[in-house]
């Protein structure tokens, strides 16, 4: 890959937000499960088996594929750049509801649902917007290293909330015990990543729509 290349704003850009992404898709998936499954005598767990929380969990993945259909219509209407922005606000909204909803089972899942659109939406236009932003022949190496950005970030986020985690943990009859409070801060710090992500997303270039580029482009076309 022409190194060069990275440096297009479109590219450059559309890569950080990449590794936001990563931060903020993992948190969830970190945190839920061990609020949920944790026993209730803590005073904040909720005592679920493996199985229900896996199953309160399993909305995350779901609506994300749900997704696709309304990203193909948005990001035809109005642009990957658009989708990608209005993932990471509903994205803030799930992290910001999940910092109240904490304290029944019910309360996963609809933190989940919420998160899950968002991330379908913003992982959906990152392709979409790399592959705008090379030639045709760089498509593959372009999108390759995407993916290592955005696994740059769920390997950051792992290593980050699990610190968190760890650090603010109780010490019950010699075994650490996550805390609501490291829940919560651990939450925090995925608004905090979508926050940069959201800022990022703004400096992108203007695209125009995937319908719209498609539609110049057979007109442009000989006959």
């Amino acid at each position: 890959m022409d190194l060069r290349t990275t440096t297009r704003p479109a590219v450059l850009f559309t890569n950080l937000a990449s590794i936001t992404v990563g931060i903020f898709f993992l948190a969830a998936s970190l945190i839920l499960p061990q609020l949920l499954e944790l026993p209730k005598a803590t005073g904040y767990g909720l005592g679920q088996s493996m199985v229900v929380a896996g199953l309160l969990v399993a909305p995350l993945g779901l609506t994300m594929m749900l997704t696709t259909p309304l990203y193909a219509r948005l990001s035809a209407k109005h642009s990957p750049k658009v989708t990608l922005i209005l993932g990471m606000v509903i994205i803030a909204i799930g992290y910001g509801a999940g910092l109240g909803l904490m304290s029944a089972p019910w309360q996963s899942f609809v933190i989940t649902v919420i998160l899950g659109p968002g991330i379908g939406l913003a992982y959906s236009s990152l392709p979409a917007l790399i592959t705008g932003a090379v030639r045709a022949s760089e498509t593959g190496a372009a999108n390759g290293l995407n993916t290592l950005m955005r696994s740059i970030g769920s390997s950051a986020s792992s290593a980050v909330i699990g610190m968190v985690i760890v650090n603010t943990a109780d010490d019950v009859n010699g075994v650490a015990v996550p805390t609501m409070h490291g829940f919560r801060v651990s939450f925090l710090i995925a608004m905090g990543a979508m926050a940069i992500g959201l800022l990022t997303a703004l400096f992108l270039p203007r695209t125009r729509p995937a319908g719209r580029s498609t539609a110049s482009a057979v007109r442009r076309m000989p006959t």
